[in-house]
């Protein structure tokens, strides 16, 4: 009798990772057919907001350190339909320098984002993702390019996953706008960010990718 269930809940277990890696297959493959619809959407607003303003462009000089706060809101959820612009959100902190057109930083950035359990109901998931990365600026620093990589911390336990387990996170933003509004401030928008986070990677893994529309409020020293 022991033996039957054990092999019983054996094959329940074999038979839930089967269906998570299949899903999470499927969520892989629908966004990313969304992501060229987007990437062209992108393309033209960029190409747009550069004809309109190339000459109000120029941010201050090069070689100067700078310190960065972002919100973002997730555009796209987790079935690759649209959902809430709320269904999850990240507060980064960013701080770097610039050597002419070329930069690098330290990110630190808590990310929220809602799940469903086995039951129906919903629940909130949270990771602390700590990274590097470097950036371009073109366009007379109206347009910037950025990457970041670095561990993802589980903050929120979920139904199977222990907070406090870490894994790695990726970040990408393809091309951001940036205007000076003010003596050192400046404005940023950056219309689509792809965010994957796995902080948990043992087991079945917690994998959560992301497309994120975000603000930035950054201050040049």
């Amino acid at each position: 009798m022991g033996v039957s269930l054990s092999l019983a809940f054996s094959k329940l277990l074999n038979d839930r990772e089967a269906i998570h890696w299949s899903r999470l297959t499927q969520q892989l493959k629908v966004k990313m057919q969304s992501t060229n619809i987007i990437a062209k959407t992108i393309l033209i607003i960029i190409l747009t907001f550069c004809s309109m303003f190339s000459t109000s462009a120029q941010v201050l000089g090069p070689d100067r350190p700078f310190l960065s706060v972002d919100l973002g809101l997730s555009i796209l959820g987790e079935t690759g339909q649209r959902q809430s612009l709320a269904r999850s959100f990240a507060l980064a902190l960013r701080g770097g320098v610039r050597w002419g057109m070329w930069g690098i930083f330290t990110q630190i950035e808590p990310a929220y984002w809602r799940v469903s359990k086995t039951d129906g109901a919903k629940e909130i998931q949270g990771a602390l993702n700590l990274g590097i990365g470097g950036e371009l600026l073109s366009a007379k620093g109206l347009v910037r390019s950025a990457f970041s990589i670095g561990p993802s911390i589980l903050t929120h336990a979920g139904e199977v996953d222990d907070a406090g387990s870490t894994g790695v996170y990726f970040e990408i933003r393809p091309a951001g706008l940036r205007w000076l509004i003010a003596d050192r401030f400046v404005l940023g928008l950056d219309p689509i960010i792809l965010s994957i986070m796995a902080p948990v990677l043992e087991g079945i893994p917690l994998i959560e990718l992301e497309y994120r529309t975000t603000i930035i409020g950054e201050y040049v020293f």
